[in-house]
């Protein structure tokens, strides 16, 4: 039985879900106008160890975290750097994207951005508005505090205590409200800001609608849990509560949960005391593991100290567990005592989740595990539980000499008839996910189905990227699970500017120094473009031909991005050959041909809006990844949507 610390009700209580087996989850999320600090990396890691034991305790779990991306924050970096507002959003959508997942936080189940649901908020004012809950001053929209029943309860605080700290205030915003106390739902624009039209004049939503929006708008009135650090205990989530059950009626979220404040040796995190750290900076010098590992060693709720010694300490007990999980496991076990400990770690976390003690649990099955040979289960479970708080550990993949090496020694004792140690080493190469071919052209290696299923899962993103893959992109498609460890090791080694591509426009070949894919060791991704609207097959065979001279060097993954209007009979029939030529040497050949005229774009952006209409935000925002990734930005303005092509 899962019980859970509420903040509204100061206790301990047992969890109920609204719907027997699922769990509806939002998390704050960040405002994207800086790289997150430790702090937020905290949060974030927090409720993701959360999501994951739900999901090893059976639930299904549909998990929100927006990004904040309509704020004061982001118009001031705008003018700093001198782009736009939503170029500072997109930018530092990927850098939290890129953190979070050296951190192995799994995706949400929608990451929603402001932006998208301005339709929503402003009806959601207007409805306050009507309701007699809201008024408008000015071109501003405030909240009615004191017609909100007991406001400031999750704070444990009073209308009173508050109107007594606010008074005395005599700034121009304090003039425009009715009481000091009132917050803003809806701001009028400043010269030369971003805004919309609204009833009440161009503008923009404040803060705290933007979440009760947002929530309200995928999971419903009512939600199970609400998450994000004690920070927003007050005012923000507070002022959500209010204006959500104003609207509906109904109670907003039946349980609230916040997460702890990390210190920096002893003292709170500040910008001005210059103990500010970013994970941006922190992962230059610290497995993300390791951090993530860290923030596990304490309750979530408890305030964590962030220390040279603490985080060394941290990297030290997890070698300590991933020497564990590699050794050998070929003796047997007695189920009891395995469940024992399965037992032991349910118990621990299903009290307000408390990886603390969850960790103490795995600690012991370590030591357990060092002192006999057990068979693969208990690995298995092992594995399971590391997993709840994101440590996933697997074989790293040989280097490309190491790899080469083995097979040397593979085909000696092949050709001296010493089968045993041949096998050895073949065995050893199939541990780290390395398998060997027979081919007419020799002996070659490539990656385990396993792990070439992996690669397919990302080309999702590299096939609409469609220019030089940089290591943000490549991180924002990369799989979570398992295997994902291996994926980002070659991906991030193979994909980023220090590694360039082989690029095609229109048939013409542009190489970088082969030494280029020689010095990386491993794998390469070539891509093929070409924007002429009629494809020949020419350079689809020059690049069979290409395969052919490079496949006893390296053993290449190939992805044909093919960007046209047609494919003809005679490309089609090069695509087959190629497709089969790749197969003969190993090799994985992913044809695409990518169309994107005016019209498809068009087209499209139509399908957003009538996605945004319908309220199937979940669609409309994967039509507007699909068009980022090809390069298309949307601007939403009062006279409809505008596109433009980088």
């Amino acid at each position: 039985m899962i019980k859970i610390y509420d903040t509204m009700s100061r206790d301990l209580r047992e969890f109920v879900p609204i719907e027997d087996g699922k769990v509806k989850m939002y998390v704050c999320g960040p405002t994207v106008y800086n790289y997150i600090h430790v702090g937020n990396a905290r949060s974030t890691v927090a409720f993701d160890t959360i999501r994951r034991y739900f999901e090893y305790r059976g639930y299904e779990v549909a998990y929100i975290s927006n990004f904040t991306d309509v704020d004061d924050k982001i118009i001031n970096r705008a003018k700093e750097e001198g782009i736009t507002p939503q170029e500072v959003a997109d930018k530092y959508i990927a850098a939290f994207r890129k953190d979070v997942s050296a951190l192995g936080v799994k995706r949400a189940t929608q990451h929603p951005r402001v932006i998208d649901f301005m339709e929503a908020i402003i009806d959601f004012v207007r409805t306050l508005v009507d309701k007699g809950y809201a008024y408008e001053s000015e071109g501003d929209v405030y909240f009615r505090v004191e017609k909100s029943h007991n406001y400031a309860k999750l704070a444990n605080k009073t209308l009173a205590d508050l109107e007594l700290g606010a008074s005395g205030r005599t700034d121009e915003e304090t003039a425009r409200k009715e009481n000091p106390v009132d917050f803003a739902l809806w701001k009028a624009a400043k010269p030369g800001e971003i805004s919309w039209d609204s009833p009440w004049g161009p503008g923009r939503p404040g803060w705290h609608i933007e979440c009760s929006v947002m929530s309200t708008e995928i999971l419903g009135d009512t939600i199970d849990i609400h998450g994000g650090g004690a920070d927003l205990e007050f005012p923000h989530h507070t002022n959500e509560i209010a204006q959500s059950e104003a609207k509906t009626g109904k109670t907003f979220a039946n349980y609230w949960m916040h997460n702890g404040f990390v210190n920096i040796d002893n003292v709170k995190m500040s910008k001005s005391l210059g103990n500010f750290i970013t994970v941006h900076d922190a992962l230059k010098n610290l497995d993300g593991q390791v951090l993530r590992f860290f923030f596990a060693t304490q309750h979530y709720r408890k305030p964590i100290n962030f220390t040279e010694k603490a985080v060394r300490d941290a990297e030290t007990n997890l070698k300590y567990l991933k020497n564990t999980y590699e050794q050998p496991f070929s003796g047997t076990v007695d189920a009891q005592e395995l469940q024992t400990f399965k037992d032991k770690f349910v118990a621990a976390m299903d009290e307000d989740f408390n990886s603390a003690n969850g960790i103490t649990v795995v600690f012991e099955m370590a030591k357990w595990i060092n002192s006999g040979n057990y068979d693969a289960s208990v690995k298995e479970t092992l594995a399971a539980m590391l997993e709840v708080f994101g440590i996933v550990f697997v074989e790293e993949v040989l280097e490309y000499g190491a790899v080469e090496e083995v097979i040397n020694r593979f085909e000696f004792n092949l050709k001296n008839n010493n089968t045993e140690d041949a096998e050895k080493k073949k065995a050893a190469l199939l541990r780290r996910n390395i398998v060997l071919h027979e081919t007419k052209y020799g002996l070659i290696w490539n990656f385990t189905n396993l792990i070439n299923n992996e690669i397919n899962n990302v080309i999702y993103h590299i096939e609409n990227a469609g220019h030089y893959l940089n290591e943000q992109e490549i991180l924002t498609g990369v799989p979570r699970n398992r295997y994902g460890r291996i994926i980002e090791q070659f991906l991030l080694s193979y994909l980023t500017n220090e590694f360039p591509l082989w690029t095609w426009e229109s048939g013409n070949r542009m190489q970088p120094d082969i030494q280029g894919h020689h010095g990386n060791n491993r794998i390469f991704i070539e891509i093929a473009y070409t924007k002429s609207n009629k494809l020949d097959s020419k350079f689809v065979n020059s690049m069979v031909n290409i395969t052919r001279e490079i496949s006893n060097e390296i053993n290449p993954v190939i992805v044909l991005l093919l960007f046209g209007s047609e494919i003809t009979s005679s490309l089609e029939e090069s695509l087959n050959n190629f497709t089969i030529l790749g197969a003969e040497l190993g090799v994985t050949v992913i044809p695409k041909l990518i169309k994107l005229l005016d019209f498809d774009i068009e087209s499209l952006i139509q399908k957003r809006q009538e996605a945004r209409a319908n309220r199937d935000f979940a669609t409309a925002d994967q039509i507007r990844d699909q068009l980022a990734g090809q390069g298309i930005k949307l601007l939403d303005t009062k006279d409809g949507v505008r596109w433009t092509r980088d």
